[in-house]
């Protein structure tokens, strides 16, 4: 995905709808912004990491780290009003 803009795709659910999801180019956000969107995803409850409890800012730093190495991306869901983090599978475009 070039461009750097937003990229609209549609995912079809069980129902067959279309739910409309923008993945969020995470460079165009300030840092503060970013950090703060990201705060809010590791920390969202249901969120599992395992028998060991990371701290929130430790978590943050990984899913910064996991964007900028190209692992993971963000996704806004416009039926949810939610952002999402998302791995990014080996040799999937």
């Amino acid at each position: 995905m070039g461009g750097g803009g937003a990229v609209l795709f549609h995912i079809a659910t069980a129902a067959n709808a279309l739910e409309t999801i923008m993945q969020i180019p995470y460079k165009r956000l300030t840092p503060a912004l970013l950090h703060e969107l990201l705060r809010e995803i590791v920390t969202r409850d249901g969120t599992d990491y395992g028998a060991v409890e990371v701290p929130a800012e430790e978590r943050v730093a990984q899913a910064v780290r996991a964007l900028e190495q190209g692992r993971a991306v963000l996704h806004w869901d416009a039926a949810t009003e939610t952002a999402s983090l998302h791995r990014v599978e080996a040799g999937v475009d």
